[in-house]
């Protein structure tokens, strides 16, 4: 029990190193947090725990099962897919495999990786910041969006404002197509990189009009 506790102080001195080290030496120190992660779950079977940073939240979205018929017997292995997010405009997904279910959901001893000086949040290179517009509002959309991701559709567009309880906030979707899990998760995150705030707008209308009117001074 001392030696666990003793990796999990090393574990979070090395993720608060993490934060502000980049380069060669940030990626040294990774390996070495996951040796670290590996030498605790080693330690005992029934206390492994995802690692993650503090205030994300993580969602096992779905696990797959496959199963390779060979000479020496069936081979089995589970994929799991995970979310995670910080409900403050954070969030990212990724996919593990696994003899077990519950060993590929462990096999991802880096689950959150800072990238330092951006403040952006780094889950297995796949990974958006989404903007909320409005302190108040629930719904992160300020306009309709559709996106495409192989054989998945997906459409976004804010909803009505309500009164009572709503599950999902001032936000439709409609998916058509493939209803692969991570096809719609990267078709999801493919429609929330795209959205634009009020600023954006402006300056994709200002810009070439200001251009044209330096052009013509000229």
């Amino acid at each position: 029990m001392e030696k666990l506790l003793t990796l999990e102080k090393k574990l979070e001195d090395k993720l608060a190193e993490l934060d502000h080290t980049f380069g060669k030496k940030g990626r040294v120190l990774e390996e070495e947090i996951k040796d670290l992660v590996e030498e605790r779950n080693a330690l005992t079977e029934g206390k492994r725990r995802l690692l993650y940073r503090k205030g994300f939240d993580v969602k096992v979205i779905d696990i797959n099962q496959t199963c390779k018929v060979t000479k020496g017997g069936q081979m089995v292995k589970y994929t799991a897919l995970l979310a995670t997010g910080n409900y403050h405009g954070v969030v990212g997904f990724a996919k593990a495999k696994g003899p077990t279910a519950k060993i590929a959901i462990q096999r991802m001893p880096m689950v959150l990786i800072s990238c330092f000086k951006q403040k952006i949040f780094w889950l297995m290179k796949n990974v958006f910041k989404i903007f909320t517009m409005w302190s108040g509002m629930k719904s992160i959309l300020t306009h309709a969006i559709h996106t495409k991701f192989e054989k998945t559709k997906i459409y976004l567009w804010p909803g009505p404002m309500r009164s009572g309880m709503s599950a999902a906030g001032r936000t439709v979707e409609t998916i058509i197509g493939s209803r692969n899990p991570l096809n719609i998760i990267k078709a999801l995150f493919k429609a929330l990189n795209a959205i634009e705030t009020p600023k954006d707008v402006r300056a994709r209308e200002v810009w070439p009009n200001c251009s044209g009117i330096l052009l013509a001074v000229t």
